[in-house]
């Protein structure tokens, strides 16, 4: 259904463009064009504009609060496991329960992003349960080594 018409006017949209979603935003854009320049600059041997479209992965979770965990529950994170307490290295404070939060390693990398399941005090002050469900995993298993228990 038209949205002019439901409202009774001649009323229409011609473009709609976001300015804002996360961290993205105008100064972000980037057309096909601007894409396609940039990749057949770099077959010439200048990276630079397309290292400037591109961006990490951990950049779009920059907004997000993080926890990161141990090198030993990489793993099973990364095969779409939630993540348990004992597995938490450090965590930033503020986390409530329900907030979307970012899992990472030791090293940065964007592991997962999910629910918080508690907030970050009951966190801290727990040294076991499920704090975080697991809702979508970026990064492949077997990156980091599977620890035997």
């Amino acid at each position: 259904m038209a949205w002019g018409k439901a409202l009774g006017s001649n009323a229409h949209m011609q473009q709609l463009i976001r300015t804002k979603a996360g961290p993205f935003n105008e100064n972000e854009w980037y057309s096909l064009q601007d894409i396609k320049d940039a990749f057949v600059l770099y077959q010439e041997g200048n990276e630079k504009e397309l290292k400037k479209i591109l961006k990490p992965v951990e950049f779009a979770v920059q907004h997000l609060p993080k926890i990161w965990i141990t090198d030993s529950a990489v793993d099973t994170i990364c095969h779409g496991a939630n993540l348990s307490i004992p597995g938490i290295s450090k965590l930033q404070s503020k986390i409530e329960k329900e907030n979307m939060v970012a899992v990472m390693t030791l090293k940065e990398e964007l592991i997962s992003v999910g629910e918080a399941i508690l907030t970050s005090e009951e966190i801290m002050k727990s040294s076991k349960g499920l704090a975080v469900k697991t809702i979508k995993v970026f990064m492949e298993p077997e990156i980091y080594p599977h620890f035997k228990r």
